[in-house]
């Protein structure tokens, strides 16, 4: 973290914006966010969904996932939280894991690409998944590599 409250390799893409309001705790935040000569209303509203701490068995299946660099496929989550997609090794495959954090609504995870016609072959990538809470069966998946230089994101369904 370069203590700018941006933590992305992205940061020199980001704009400068200004956000202003009222908290409500554990009820919503509404004020405004934008740029200084163009401010949009804003207004979020608290879920006590994200109060539930996640579970395995809730993600366990097989997705139909769209990835963010353009690659469509499947993934499946195991009980014991093992990822696996893609397929052959020698050509394409994915694994990795979930890990159910004990703090808040999401899973740690850890995914790695094994073969040469892979997006990226040999690459490793950490970050989180979480369930949307309206939509029971989708899965967000986003990640970055250890240098934090290549980030991916899955919109995954069962």
């Amino acid at each position: 973290d370069a203590g700018d409250g941006r933590d992305s390799p992205f940061a020199e893409q980001t704009p400068t914006v200004s956000l202003s309001g009222e908290l409500e705790e554990a009820q919503s935040f509404a004020g405004t966010v934008g740029p200084p000569a163009a401010e949009q209303q804003l207004l979020l509203r608290y879920l006590p969904y994200y109060e539930a701490l996640p579970t395995l068995q809730a993600v366990v299946g097989t997705y139909a996932v769209q990835a963010s660099f353009g690659a469509a496929g499947t993934f499946s989550i195991g009980a014991d939280g093992e990822l696996k997609g893609g397929g052959d090794p020698e050509s394409c495959a994915l694994t990795g894991r979930l890990d159910p954090r004990s703090d808040d609504h999401v899973f740690d995870v850890a995914l790695s690409y094994a073969g040469p016609l892979c997006a990226y072959p040999g690459q490793s990538f950490t970050g989180v998944a979480f369930r949307h809470p309206a939509l029971a069966t989708r899965l967000y998946i986003t990640a970055f590599d250890a240098a934090r230089a290549t980030g991916i994101v899955f919109v995954a369904d069962r």
